[in-house]
């Protein structure tokens, strides 16, 4: 049975189209009445109660046409009451039919333990045989039997069998790896407590065997399965690597197959700190791969990479020796290489852009807590609520999106920071006040209309990046996302900007 998709506040406002595939995105009818197509789009909130609350109690327009704050105050408050009471029902409902049913088993309880004290069989007494003695004495032994081997004790804790135990163990290390503990838990004392408590007969293998054993074990094991499925691919495979960092400052060589099916099969990664990303590094590390997939016969289509200088020279190549493979580059990362572009082309919008980040960092850094503090502070003022800043990453240019939205989402709070902290030109020494950049340029209105430009434009951008950096996504999304591009630009009012695709 699905949800229903209406509730008590959906009369006041305007649905007005669908976000994603669970929810739907509206405005309430005050603005839709009040505000224009371009205003109205930044005045939109999720189709969910709490967020639709949050906008009417907010609303200048609705209150307005609400008249006063008592109605408006009635209107919100009114929902909660209701959800209430309805869910205490719901429990009273409950505990009533659990009561009958408490009762119910008592009674048979009651019948049963009633049965045993006054059986149905004559006694010594009345019959003076042994016989009617020994059949009523076998018949209590029997349920006794019977109760003794079906209690929950009996069932639960219990020895594993041997072929339980490899169950197990590879469980304990699923669930070590999924949650990113280290091995050493396993001979944790408190770890050791809590099975002896569910099960004193099982045995935790310790560190060293879940470390070695267990994990070279599991390790084959999938190799060997990985291998099945690719060499049974009877429509091709394609084979994708690239290079990262990881925490520990490890330069990362990562490759991977994507079977017929979409199905993301990891091959290895190696570190491969020690070695210069270089073409004459590349080229030997594709062609071992290649070679490999020969060996094992595996019917290989097709190549990704992304576009580093070494990885397309080494694209190239390879084209010319293997011609029977298909090399390309990543389209994601084409699309992380246009967002570039843009910042390249227009020297406003790039400026604009360092000052986000600036005002990001600041504001993400320990050594500014007093202010941090005092931002937490006018941010629960106004919305009851914190938000965080998102500091973007140096390739991913989607997370510069969240960056801007994440500086708009809470704009009034920083302008209002901006003028209570702000510098006077005549002032005490003892007070504490924000930089006077910072304050700059939180109170500039140029640019907080170039960030709300940047999130406009990154916008469409992030959303095919999502699509395209899943992990089955299909070649008629690339040249859909082309196309949407194309249309993107040409309707973008600043025709000098749009001109650079």
């Amino acid at each position: 049975m699905k949800r229903p998709r209406t509730h008590r506040l959906t009369k006041y406002i305007k649905v007005l189209g669908k976000q994603n595939s669970c929810n739907t995105y509206a405005a309430c009818i005050a603005c839709f009445e009040r505000l224009e197509s371009s205003e109205l789009s930044r005045n939109t909130f999720t189709n969910k109660k709490p967020q639709v609350k949050n906008h009417l109690k907010n609303c200048p327009y609705f209150r307005e046409k609400i008249g006063n704050q008592e109605e408006l105050d009635d209107i919100i408050n009114l929902t909660d009451n209701e959800i209430e009471e309805e869910i205490c029902q719901k429990r009273k409902k409950v505990d009533n039919e659990f009561g009958k049913n408490d009762e119910k088993v008592l009674k048979y309880l009651k019948s049963l333990q009633y049965n045993f004290k006054i059986p149905k069989f004559k006694s010594i007494e009345e019959t003076g045989s042994v016989k009617s003695f020994g059949s009523f004495a076998s018949t209590t032994s029997s349920a006794r039997n019977f109760n003794s081997k079906n209690t929950i004790k009996n069932n639960l804790i219990r020895t594993p069998t041997k072929s339980e135990i490899p169950k197990f163990e590879r469980l304990l290390l699923r669930m070590s790896v999924a949650n990113g503990f280290a091995f050493q838990w396993i001979d944790h004392p408190a770890t050791l407590e809590l099975f002896e408590f569910l099960n004193p007969h099982l045995i935790l293998p310790n560190r060293k065997a879940l470390s070695n054993r267990i994990l070279t074990k599991e390790t084959e094991n999938l190799n060997t399965l990985r291998n099945d499925k690719l060499i049974n691919d009877k429509v091709g495979v394609v084979l994708a690597f690239d290079g990262w960092k990881n925490i520990l400052n490890q330069h990362i060589f990562g490759s991977l197959f994507i079977s017929s099916s979409g199905e993301i099969l990891i091959w290895e990664a190696l570190d491969i700190s020690s070695e210069r990303e270089r073409l004459i590094e590349v080229i030997p590390k594709i062609t071992g791969l290649i070679q490999e997939t020969k060996r094992l016969g595996i019917k290989l289509n097709a190549i990704v990479s992304d576009s580093a200088p070494a990885y397309a020279a080494a694209r190239r190549r390879l084209r010319l020796e293997y011609a029977e493979i298909v090399f390309l580059p990543c389209f994601a990362h084409q699309c992380q290489l246009a967002i570039g572009d843009i910042f390249k082309e227009s020297s406003i919008l790039k400026t604009a852009s360092s000052k986000a980040i600036k005002i990001a960092s600041y504001f993400k850094n320990a050594n500014n807590s007093y202010f941090i503090g005092k931002l937490r502070d006018i941010q629960n003022e106004l919305y009851e609520k914190y938000y965080s800043i998102v500091i973007p990453g140096e390739t991913r240019w989607n997370s510069h999106y969240f960056c801007f939205k994440s500086l708009i989402r809470f704009k009034q709070a920083l302008r209002n920071l901006a003028i209570r902290y702000e510098c006077p030109q005549i002032g005490s020494g003892d007070e504490l006040y924000l930089n006077s950049e910072l304050c700059q340029i939180l109170l500039d209105n140029d640019w907080w209309e170039k960030i709300e430009l940047l999130q406009d434009i990154l916008l469409p951008y992030c959303g095919v990046l999502n699509k395209l950096q899943c992990d089955k996504a299909s070649l008629y999304e690339v040249l859909h996302a082309l196309g949407y591009f194309m249309q993107f630009w040409k309707q973008f009012p600043d025709t000098d900007l749009g001109s650079i695709d």
